[in-house]
């Protein structure tokens, strides 16, 4: 098998998104797991604005990123540091992670983004860190109530002493004499 075969096979069963655009940030081509996450079909993506996988309030941003890309490409994540959403044909958005390459090919200049969808990996630190308030929560209620325990175990000590202390005091300053028997007498 020759090595356009492997690539076209790499592209058309990978597990996550492709997405290839031009220097406009027109569509070129998307691969089959990409079509899926965003809910298109390939005639539909296919010499599209980029815009159309971005939500709104970011389109004037990103046209200055992909600008700024464009005139010193690299291969990187893209927006390191920073919660990424895409958005579906049918408006819903989701975070992701961009990995973003640049591609040059038959005179062309080209950007090719691997994108993958973060939805359930969020929704796993958001219930991490739930449980991990929870603990906290936990740990500081158990806290205080050891404390409490602790002082309370301090106070009863302090008080045998102190009947301990007293019951010396008379046993030693009685003026009679004082005998204690067990149960038989």
């Amino acid at each position: 098998m020759n090595d356009s075969k492997y690539f076209e096979a790499l592209f058309n069963h990978a597990s996550i998104g492709i997405v290839v655009v031009d220097k406009n940030a027109e569509i070129q081509s998307v691969n089959p797991f990409g079509l899926k996450l965003f809910g298109f079909s390939r005639k539909e993506l296919i010499g599209q604005s980029l815009d159309c996988l971005i939500p709104s309030r970011y389109h004037i941003q990103h046209a200055t990123h992909h600008a700024t890309y464009f005139k010193h490409p690299k291969s990187r994540p893209m927006g390191q540091n920073m919660e990424l959403v895409a958005s579906r044909k049918d408006g819903t958005e989701f975070p992701v992670e961009i990995g973003l390459v640049n591609y040059h090919h038959d005179d062309k200049h080209e950007i090719i983004a691997f994108v993958n969808d973060i939805t359930d990996r969020k929704r796993n630190e958001v219930r991490i860190q739930q449980l991990n308030n929870e603990l906290e929560s936990t740990v500081i209620t158990r806290t205080k109530n050891l404390q409490e325990a602790l002082d309370q175990l301090e106070q009863s000590k302090l008080e045998l002493q102190k009947a301990l202390t007293l019951q010396e005091a008379m046993m030693m300053n009685a003026g009679a004499m004082i005998v204690t028997t067990d149960q038989h007498g």
